[in-house]
């Protein structure tokens, strides 16, 4: 059984079909969640912890003090883009 529909180009009636592209957003919260949480039940980390407690390469240009709760609350500050893009970038 196919799951798709609809359209790829809604003003030109293309059909969605089973190798059109598309961009996907967020689609690896849901799974990093579960995975965090089943970490967290397990004791194996820790959301007061540096992330370098746990990934020591992390810690590099000032994300020492970076917690692992930080990163899941989106309070990090990361990513931070310090030049515009050129238009057309995101696509890239």
């Amino acid at each position: 059984m196919n799951l798709r529909g609809g359209y790829q180009s809604i003003k030109e009636r293309i059909p969605w079909q089973a190798d059109s592209l598309c961009v996907l957003h967020s689609c690896t919260k849901g799974a990093t969640a579960l995975c965090a949480h089943w970490l967290l039940d397990r004791g194996d980390i820790l959301l007061h912890e540096p992330v370098a407690t746990y990934w020591p390469e992390f810690a590099q240009k000032g994300k020492d003090s970076v917690t692992v709760a930080m990163l899941l609350n989106h309070t990090a500050g990361l990513p931070a883009l310090r030049t515009p893009l050129k238009p057309g970038a995101y696509l890239d």
